[in-house]
């Protein structure tokens, strides 16, 4: 049984209308190095634009802080009944603020291949080369698993949906905070959550079919609510179609694991990698 926790009010309706304005500003200064997907634009807490956010806006700074506390992490495991023996928290990937060449370097990330030149691809590869064997050497002795907090602010819009799935590997414990509220008679947008009709399999496929699964519970956007939940085996979800033209914003992120598997997916069918190189 998929384990969540839902918190209203985890910041208030005022203060969500001030980070979606503060957002707005830079997002739209931005906009030409959003990530795209789906109907929906995200800008990750390691990147250089959420940087220059955290820099410009104190809403936004205060809502960061907020969630890197020691606090919000332990009380997440709490929530959850988890150990925090078994977990170290640590930071790998954000930084609060960037010297020269981290700014150069991300910048560079947020640029398409076919507009550098060879000499710059060639330096931009050597570096991810070198940030890959950093990470790597970090980790590789260390006992506990070692979490580490990643998110983005997400906006999206009509068309947007996400089939019924787990989340990818790595991530151990998974939020969804909505920054606007829809109203009444906006269909969509959802966060749905499903269980198997077939309680008795050994493994459970990280994107069942929608017929295999009953909706268990299901949350409409609403300012300041915070949905969290462990990623196991059978923590199905699914986002339902906007229909309407407004928007969504949230904040995806997870607790992920950096050096160890997930405990909680060992009776997962099939592998969901995580692409951390995005996170550089």
């Amino acid at each position: 049984m998929l384990k969540y926790k839902v918190i209203e009010n985890f910041i208030d309706e005022n203060k969500c209308s001030e980070l979606v304005k503060d957002a707005e500003v830079i997002l739209t200064k931005n906009s030409e190095r959003e990530i795209l997907n789906n109907n929906r634009q995200s800008v990750f807490s390691t990147g250089i634009i959420f940087n220059e956010l955290l820099s410009k806006s104190k809403n936004w700074k205060d809502l960061n802080e907020k969630l890197y506390s020691n606090e919000f992490y332990l009380d997440t495991l709490k929530e959850l009944n988890l150990n925090k023996s078994e977990f170290e928290l640590t930071n790998f990937f954000f930084k609060n603020k960037l010297n020269g060449i981290e700014k150069k370097y991300k910048n560079l990330i947020n640029k398409k291949f076919s507009y550098l030149k060879t000499g710059t691809l060639s330096k931009l590869l050597i570096l991810r080369v070198y940030k890959e064997i950093l990470f790597k050497v970090k980790f590789f002795f260390k006992k506990k698993i070692n979490l580490e907090l990643i998110y983005d602010l997400s906006i999206s819009k009509k068309g947007y949906k996400r089939e019924i799935h787990r989340d990818s590997d790595s991530r151990v414990i998974v939020f969804l905070l909505y920054l606007n509220s829809f109203k009444k008679n906006e269909e969509g947008g959802n966060l749905n959550l499903h269980e198997l009709k077939n309680k008795t399999i050994d493994s459970f496929p990280a994107q069942p079919k929608f017929e295999d699964c009953d909706l268990i519970k299901s949350f409409h956007p609403k300012a300041g609510r915070l949905v969290f939940f462990l990623n196991s085996s059978d923590a199905f979800h699914s986002v339902s179609e906007m229909l309407g033209d407004e928007k969504r914003y949230f904040l995806y992120g997870s607790y992920t694991a950096l050096n160890k598997e997930n405990p909680f997916l060992k009776s997962s069918a099939n592998k969901l990698n995580t692409d951390f190189f995005l996170l550089h």
